[in-house]
């Protein structure tokens, strides 16, 4: 028993190495590095802390051996969905995560298989012999003032000292699974906790904000408005994991399944919007949207909307609002907690929050709302404006759901007429996607095609949140058309979908336009002379020279791209707009709201 309890910090290393496919003699060559010492010091401490509690080598072991299954498993199932390994602030998101998880096929490789099998065995052989008595008090003071020391070491190491940003220790948002795998999963894990606290930027103070924004001044706002082409009725639409995969390379389908949206030209602004997540965390690129800040400067992978909109933030919404605009309804036809919305939405000035339980028997795809229905409950919401007889212009966001992931055709085989013909590209999922987006497609031309019998002028923004989460292998082969781009050019192209800003009046068309989220409300307010604060203002100059920054790159006007981390001539650029962002999210208390609200 005492064998195995000294053992068990090395035996959870070697199964959490087995979920995330690392061989033995790999794994036990790991162990002789500074940062497989790190590994197992860290599972070490948690055993310890268990011990420490629970004053028995069994209990202690099984206890131990649980947690390491639980945070394996939750890799394993993090990668498979999302392709990416757990961060800190995935805890913040459990809640929704396990409401997302009921609506995947979950897929036992031979790695988890690995996982549990050892979690059993070694459970096991710890219940069957006796465990031994607990410490005498004395005994159980000197194990208690190991673990003060063992943590004080563990904060010193991660929090205090530059140990870990010596050795370059650090989760890539490029590529973070190869990160994981290189460190060690329980080593990059403690990173993400100390990462998942925004830092000040260098220089910060709001005199420096006030020094970069000094150039800039917001509308004003008018206050009372009829809808007119100066200010139209505006409908926001984020579409779930709605992309146009053909931007990474040709995909190979019997037929366009995006037709309708790709014949669009009259009235139409569209191109590419790049997204700071793949597969999964809709809720960033929302936030990004209606804010104007990025998640380049914020916690990897985090979810603002779970921890850091505690006050009144600023948003296209409160702008909009705030000049005159009606409505100001947020609908999701999903569950009101998911990703904190509930809380959320009225701190980013919505009035109104439309989620599933609200909706009355409404028509699914799988198990989830339709396009078709979700584009028919906002006409009709216009339709019930109309009769109250307000003239001022109407305001809609919108987050559909239909295309959620995941593919398998187990959820339900969604037809629309879609098939791959490339045998290297046909792939199970991909194709279940595929004909999704046609449905998409269609819903959209039926909406579209409403608002062109609107007589008044109506703006409808839309663009996807990330690109799906289908067969690795599918990626694989559209990717070979990229051999000669760098490996972040190729990387990168997975986070991109598609955008348009049409309109049932004339505002000019504009193709091939590039651009990211924490841009596009205030790009589509200026294309469209809608109110614009000064942050908007700056963040439309800044776009001259950046056209798009998100957490995986930001790229330049002549479409170099650079890794978020990376040190370049625009460095300077990216502090300023750091400290801005500070300025608006976090220091909120010295928030300089003349730059960030309209002018009353």
């Amino acid at each position: 028993m005492r064998t195995m309890f000294f053992l068990t910090p090395f035996y959870v290393y070697y199964m959490i190495a087995k979920v995330a496919d690392t061989k033995t003699v790999s794994a036990i060559t790991f162990l002789f590095t500074f940062r497989g010492v790190l590994n197992v010091f860290i599972i070490g401490m948690i055993w310890w802390l268990v011990y420490t509690i629970c004053n028995r080598t069994n209990i202690a072991i099984v206890i131990t051996t649980f947690l390491g299954f639980a945070f394996g498993m939750a890799n394993y199932l993090l990668i498979l969905f999302r392709d990416s390994p757990q961060i800190f602030t995935d805890i913040a998101s459990a809640g929704t995560a396990a409401d997302v998880i009921q609506s995947y096929r979950v897929t036992f490789t031979k790695y988890s298989l690995w996982l549990i099998m050892l979690t059993v065995v070694w459970m096991i052989m710890a219940l069957i012999p006796r465990g031994n008595k607990g410490l005498s008090l004395k005994k159980r003071l000197a194990v208690l003032l190991a673990a003060c020391v063992w943590v004080g070491v563990f904060h010193y190491t991660f929090f205090t000292s530059d140990i870990i940003e010596d050795h370059n220790i650090k989760v890539s948002g490029f590529k973070p699974k190869f990160s994981y795998k290189k460190n060690g999963y329980a080593l990059l894990f403690a990173v993400t906790i100390k990462t998942s606290f925004i830092e000040k930027p260098d220089d910060y103070s709001p005199e420096a904000v006030d020094k970069i924004m000094s150039g800039y001044e917001s509308d004003k706002a008018k206050g009372k408005l009829k809808v007119s082409e100066k200010n139209p009725n505006v409908i926001v639409i984020m579409n779930e994991a709605f992309s146009d995969l053909n931007t990474i390379g040709p995909v190979s389908t019997n037929k366009d399944f995006m037709p309708y949206l790709h014949s669009l030209k009259e009235n139409t602004i569209k191109g590419t919007m790049h997204t700071s997540i793949f597969g999964g965390s809709t809720a960033d690129t929302e936030f990004e949207f209606l804010t104007g800040n990025t998640m380049e400067f914020l916690p990897f992978h985090s979810v603002p909307y779970n921890n850091m909109v505690k006050d009144n933030k600023p948003s296209l919404t409160w702008n909009l609002l705030q000049d005159g605009y009606a409505g100001g309804i947020s609908f999701h036809p999903g569950m009101k907690d998911s990703y904190n919305r509930a809380n959320t939405y009225p701190k980013l000035g919505f009035k109104e929050f439309v989620y599933y339980d609200k909706l009355k028997e409404p028509e699914k795809i799988r198990d989830y709302v339709s396009d078709s229905c979700d584009f028919r409950y906002i006409r009709k919401r216009y339709e019930q404006y109309e009769t109250t007889g307000n003239t001022a212009p109407w305001y809609l966001f919108n987050v559909t759901i239909q295309n959620h992931s995941g593919f398998k055709l187990a959820t339900g085989k969604v037809e629309s007429g879609i098939r791959i013909t490339d045998n290297a590209q046909m792939q199970e999922e991909a194709q279940q996607y595929l004909n999704l987006v046609k449905k998409s497609d269609d819903a959209y031309k039926e909406l579209f095609e409403y608002f062109k019998t609107v007589d008044e002028p109506t703006v409808i923004i839309t663009f996807g949140d990330h690109q799906p989460r289908v067969e690795n292998e599918f990626y694989d082969v559209l990717m070979t058309g990229r051999k000669d781009q760098s490996s972040l050019e190729r990387g990168e192209s997975k986070y991109q979908v598609p955008f348009f800003i049409w309109a049932n009046y004339d505002i000019g068309s504009k193709d091939g336009v590039q651009i990211s989220a924490n841009y596009l409300h205030a790009y589509a307010m200026q294309q469209i002379g809608g109110p614009m604060t000064a942050y908007d203002k700056y963040l439309m100059n800044l776009r001259k020279e950046l056209p798009s920054i998100t957490a995986i790159a930001y790229m330049d006007k002549d479409h170099n791209m650079y890794d978020s981390d990376a040190k370049s001539k625009y460095s300077k650029l990216l502090n300023d707009y750091q400290k801005v962002q500070y300025n608006s999210l976090v220091d909120y208390k010295n928030r300089l709201n003349k730059y960030f609200f309209l002018q009353k």
